[in-house]
């Protein structure tokens, strides 16, 4: 990382997860730009918040502090901002974005969405009402957890409690159907993806004025973690025409 990076790219974590899953993205070098992820209320940094299952209302309070930060950051040389989401941290990654442009006048350069279903076909299941246990058959399934947690009691409880929270907020994505804005969507689509399809992947294109480019990646849903280095070239390019 560079001592005066350019551009602030702010990464959303998976349905779960927490700021700590791009820890290690953090320490691994890039020359003109700086990785924030976000940390959402009630988890890592924040764990003493209150969990927000509010779409709007989290989406308001992520723009505000995404916007604070970002002043700051402009204050010190940076030029211009992104976004980064995996799966359901992609659907949110995006509406924050179009928040802080609602709000704050605050366009992002382009949005980076991974293994994401957008919000025009996103499912409408009821998992927030799954038991806990079903929640965490869910999570052992997907491979998104590492089993060691999954095998302890309190860490696995934590688990299905914050997976629930993302479940009530996915439900809501389906009120952004029509969601549209104005930069560019960089899709990253993994080819042995079982949840998310590459051509479930370019319904984005609805979404975006800018148009949409589709990056592949070898692997399943989670294969993006393994990919800094590919992850890192598209943060760093600037966008081009659509390819999709």
């Amino acid at each position: 990382m560079s001592a005066r990076p350019r551009r602030v790219v702010y990464a959303f974590p998976h349905a779960g997860g927490s700021a700590a899953l791009y820890r290690a993205w953090q320490a691994e070098a890039w020359d003109d730009g700086v990785l924030a992820p976000v940390e959402m209320p009630g988890r890592g940094s924040r764990i003493r918040m209150l969990a927000m299952e509010n779409l709007p209302e989290l989406a308001a309070w992520l723009a505000d502090q995404l916007c604070a930060d970002l002043r700051e950051r402009q204050a010190q040389g940076v030029a211009e901002w992104a976004t980064f989401g995996h799966s359901f941290g992609g659907v949110l990654s995006v509406i924050v974005a179009s928040e802080m442009s609602r709000r704050h006048g605050l366009t992002p350069r382009f949005s980076v969405v991974s293994a994401s279903i957008a919000p025009s076909i996103q499912p409408d299941d009821e998992r927030h009402l799954f038991s806990d246990e079903q929640i965490l058959a869910v999570a052992r399934a997907d491979q998104g957890t590492p089993e060691a947690v999954l095998r302890e009691p309190a860490l696995a409880g934590r688990v299905a409690a914050q997976l629930r929270c993302d479940y009530r907020l996915r439900r809501q994505f389906l009120a952004h159907r029509a969601l549209k804005v104005p930069q560019t969507l960089r899709l990253i689509g993994a080819e042995q993806d079982p949840h998310v399809t590459l051509q479930q992947l370019r319904a984005w294109e609805a979404h975006s004025e800018g148009g949409a480019e589709l990056h592949t990646i070898p692997g399943d849903h989670f294969a993006i973690y393994r990919h800094w280095q590919r992850v890192r070239d598209i943060l760093s390019s600037s966008p081009r025409e659509a390819t999709i």
